[in-house]
């Protein structure tokens, strides 16, 4: 969800979270930040609006999150194709002196 603050505000989800700090302008919301009472307090109070035409999009549970973008790019790139190489004869002991 997209707010537009019109007058600044302070935001702390829950004691020993952060505070946000909610200066004017456009703000991107999570799913959690635009379902608490006090955002909501503030959009009805109209320190805030909602942008419209904005979905709140839901959060991926934290055990399907994507993985870094290392790991994807690895994903990503075709491994090269295995050619079968020739394997080298085992040196043969040599026995007594020459």
């Amino acid at each position: 969800m997209k707010i537009k603050v019109l007058s600044p505000f302070s935001f702390r989800p829950g004691l020993g979270a952060p505070v946000r700090e909610f200066g004017r302008g456009v703000h991107i919301l999570s799913v959690a930040e635009a379902a608490h009472p006090f955002i909501r307090a503030c959009l009805a109070d109209g320190l805030a609006e909602e942008v419209p035409g904005v979905a709140v999009q839901p959060e991926p549970p934290k055990d399907q999150q994507p993985k870094d973008q290392q790991e994807v790019q690895t994903e990503q790139q075709p491994e090269p194709e295995q050619t079968e190489q020739p394997v080298p004869e085992p040196a043969q002991k040599r026995t007594g002196r020459k």
